[in-house]
C-alpha cells in the first residue's frame, strides 16, 4: 500500500524491483559518522569526510560564487619572514615553525583552515601575499605546505634566535652607508643589546 491509502499491484511491485535491480549502485562505500576537529573549521571536515566515504575520491577545485575558502600565495622573492600574517591569522591556517637544532624557519599554510579573510594580505608589509578564492578539494586534512623557508640568524653573544636571514639581509641593504655598530646592532639579541649598551660595547 502506497500513499493516501494507494494499493500497488504485484506488477507494478515488481517493475518497481527491476528498476531498482538497473540502478547504478551507490557512491557511498560506508556508512558511518564523520569526526570533526574542535580546533579546526567544521565544514572542510564534512566535506573531507563525506570524500572519505565516496568510492571515488574528491579532486578538482571549487571556486564559483563566494566561496568561503582561500589559498595563499606567496613571492619568496620579496618575503623577510617577518611573521606578521601569521601573527594576524585568526584561523591559524598560516604558522611559523622554527628548529632550534638545524635554525630552520618555516612560514607555513594549512588551505582547509584558511576563511580567505585576506588579513594576512593586509598585513604583509612587502606587499608579497596574494589571495584566492578557492577550495583546493584534495588538499583537504592533507598537511600544511611551505611557502616560504630561510635560516635563522643568532645572537653573536648568546646564540639566541633573532630574526630569519631574509629580514636581516633586507635591513642591512636599508643601513649601508651608516656606522658599522648599527650593522652589527642587528645580530645581537634585545637582551644583550641592552646590556652591550650598558656596557658601552658597542
Amino acid at each position: 500500500m502506497g500513499g493516501n491509502g494507494q494499493t500497488y499491484t504485484e506488477l507494478e511491485l515488481e517493475q518497481f524491483a527491476h528498476e531498482i535491480a538497473r540502478a547504478k549502485p551507490t557512491p557511498l562505500k560506508v556508512a558511518e559518522y564523520t569526526s570533526v576537529p574542535t580546533n579546526r573549521l567544521l565544514l572542510p571536515a564534512l566535506i573531507g569526510g563525506l570524500g572519505n566515504k565516496l568510492t571515488h575520491s574528491l579532486e578538482g577545485t571549487i571556486s564559483d560564487g563566494a566561496v568561503p575558502f582561500g589559498k595563499v600565495r606567496l613571492d619568496d622573492t620579496q618575503c623577510t619572514g617577518c611573521g606578521l600574517c601569521a601573527i594576524n591569522c585568526p584561523t591559524n591556517a598560516l604558522t611559523i615553525l622554527t628548529s632550534d637544532d638545524s635554525n630552520e624557519y618555516q612560514l607555513l599554510f594549512q588551505h582547509d583552515s584558511c576563511v580567505a579573510c585576506g588579513m594576512c594580505v593586509n598585513t604583509c608589509p612587502e606587499g608579497c601575499l596574494r589571495l584566492e578564492h578557492i577550495l583546493e578539494l584534495d588538499r583537504i586534512g592533507s598537511g600544511a605546505s611551505v611557502l616560504f623557508q630561510d635560516s635563522v640568524v643568532k645572537c653573536r653573544r648568546c646564540g639566541n634566535p633573532v630574526a630569519p636571514k631574509s629580514m636581516m639581509d633586507r635591513l642591512k641593504a636599508k643601513l649601508q652607508g651608516t656606522e658599522n655598530s648599527l650593522a652589527e646592532r642587528l645580530e645581537i639579541c634585545p637582551a644583550c643589546r641592552i646590556e652591550v649598551t650598558t656596557l658601552g660595547e658597542i
